[in-house]
């Protein structure tokens, strides 16, 4: 007994950190868990500094700058901002409704996202991870688009949609400028190549958390007449609702990035403006600016970036935070 102790005691004194005992011990402990966690942050935190404030605080501090004659002006790009691109003034010359065209487009593409890729990425993973007739074949189209480069889907896409191309020889009724040159077809042939080419990652995804299900769990589902529906939504969407809520995270954190390669598919016309096109069609392009020469794209171009990361930033951390409230089961 005396030995045991001896050892106990000398082991307690070859700690390397927690020598004292009692509530000494529990405040050294608290204290270096703390100072390790910190140092674990300093890594992620000199990398944001460098490669992202670093990088961008000349556009940020754009913002806050007169188009004029680059001097400090805290309102200037906003006033321009408020007056001739969201509070709506049709009469005003230096208004042209593309803002707000491309804010409208650029919620729907990201609504489109939540509410029917995500849920149907879902099922196509669940057939594909339940090995339905065919299931190799689904595999292989919906992967498709990661492996062949955009250049070569968007090609594709408006060739297939021009007029007398193949869906005008199966289906007819194409418009002379084709899906994707006509006001009234455009903005859904855009939609529906987003469709096509949202599903990869997601099932990928989707797959890979499958697979980890124990299938004992889905054997005694189905021994006491679980059917499919029942178990995609009260088996499959618990099990993988990690990566069900990373996904959702990850599509706010890209909430104004939504509307796929549209300089290539229309060039932003027809009414398929989106918000990341509009910002480089603001500098690159010749969009209307306060300056008729368009120097001032880029001045307006940092405010409204910034103004989308005001509210983007609060937008994914509380959602972040509501899924996080939601306990995962482990397995």
């Amino acid at each position: 007994m005396e030995q045991t102790t001896q050892e106990k005691s000398g082991a307690a004194r070859k700690l390397p950190f927690f020598s004292k005992k009692g509530k000494n011990a529990k405040k050294s402990f608290k204290r270096e868990a703390l100072t390790f966690n910190y140092l674990c942050m300093i890594i992620p935190v000199l990398q944001w500094l460098i490669t992202w404030l670093y990088v961008n605080w000349q556009t940020i501090m754009l913002a806050f700058k007169s188009p004029v004659d680059d001097s400090w002006n805290f309102k200037i790009n906003f006033q321009w901002l408020w007056l001739f691109q969201l509070n709506v003034d049709p009469t005003s010359s230096a208004y042209d409704g593309s803002l707000l065209m491309a804010i409208k487009n650029t919620m729907m593409f990201f609504g489109i996202e939540i509410l029917f890729t995500l849920p149907l990425s879902v099922v196509i993973a669940y057939f594909i991870y339940k090995k339905i007739v065919g299931y190799k074949v689904f595999r292989i189209a919906f992967y498709l688009p990661a492996v062949l480069p955009a250049i070569v889907m968007t090609s594709v896409y408006v060739d297939v949609t021009q007029s007398g191309g193949v869906i005008d020889q199966l289906f007819g009724h194409v418009p002379k400028a084709g899906l994707l040159g006509d006001p009234s077809t455009a903005l859904g042939a855009v939609i529906v190549f987003v469709l096509l080419c949202s599903f990869t990652t997601n099932v990928l995804l989707f797959s890979g958390g499958m697979a980890r299900v124990p299938l004992e769990v889905l054997e005694a589902a189905k021994i006491d007449g679980c059917g499919p529906f029942r178990e995609i939504v009260s088996l499959i969407v618990p099990l993988v609702w990690p990566t069900l809520t990373t996904q959702i995270v990850l599509a706010f954190t890209g909430m104004f990035n939504g509307g796929g390669p549209v300089m290539m598919l229309s060039g932003g016309q027809h009414g398929t403006m989106t918000i990341s096109y509009w910002l480089f069609y603001a500098i690159a392009g010749t969009g209307r600016t306060a300056i008729p020469d368009g120097s001032a794209g880029v001045y307006h171009v940092s405010a409204v970036g910034l103004l989308l990361t005001i509210i983007a930033v609060p937008t994914v951390l509380l959602v972040r935070h509501i899924f996080n409230k939601v306990e995962a089961i482990e397995y």
